[in-house]
C-alpha cells in the first residue's frame, strides 16, 4: 500500500520525510493512517504540456490585443482632429490653460485629448503658430476659433475664441 507520511519516519526499512509517498505493507499503511501519521497516497495529477503552452499563448494574444487597443486609442487622442478640438477648447481667460509664454498648457491639452504621452513638439508640429488669444484680438473678430494644420496654407489663421 502506498501512503503519504505526515511525519518523519525512521526504522529498519529506512528513513522517509514528511510528505513523501512510501510503499508499506497493507497492515502497516492502515495502522499509520488510523494513527493520523499518514494518508492514502493518490497519484499526482499530471498536467499536459501542450495545454499550458496553449494557455500561455492565449494569454499573450490577449495582452498583445490589449496593448494594440491602447496604442490605437493613444494615436487617436494625438491626431490632428483631437488636438485641434482641444486647442479650440482652451479658454483665453483661464490662466491655467496657458504657459507664461502664451503656449497651451500641456497638462490641460493632455486632459482634453485623453493622451498621456502628448508632447509640446507634437502640438507645435500640428499647430505651430497657435498662441493664447489676446483680449484686443478677440474683440475685433467675431468668428469662431479654428486651428489650421501646419501643412495647410489656406489663408490667415485665427486662434481667437
Amino acid at each position: 500500500m502506498k501512503v503519504k507520511l505526515h511525519t518523519i519516519s525512521a526504522g529498519p526499512g529506512g528513513c522517509a520525510d514528511a510528505g513523501e509517498p512510501v510503499t508499506l505493507s497493507e497492515d502497516e499503511g492502515k495502522r499509520l493512517i488510523a494513527a493520523g501519521d499518514a494518508q492514502p497516497h493518490t497519484a499526482p495529477l499530471v498536467r499536459e504540456v501542450g495545454s499550458s503552452s496553449l494557455v500561455e499563448e492565449q494569454s499573450r494574444k490577449r495582452e498583445d490585443a490589449r496593448l494594440q487597443d491602447e496604442a490605437n486609442r493613444e494615436a487617436e487622442s494625438k491626431s490632428l482632429t483631437s488636438v485641434t478640438a482641444a486647442l479650440n477648447g482652451l479658454d483665453a481667460s483661464e490662466d491655467d490653460d496657458w504657459t507664461s509664454g502664451g503656449k497651451p498648457a500641456m497638462d490641460r491639452l493632455k486632459t482634453l485629448t485623453g493622451s498621456i504621452t502628448l508632447t509640446r513638439a507634437e502640438v507645435d508640429a500640428l499647430a505651430p503658430e497657435f498662441i493664447r488669444p489676446t483680449a484686443t484680438a478677440s474683440a475685433t473678430t467675431t468668428s469662431d476659433p479654428v486651428v489650421q494644420p501646419a501643412a495647410v496654407s489656406s489663408g490667415p489663421r485665427s486662434n481667437k475664441p
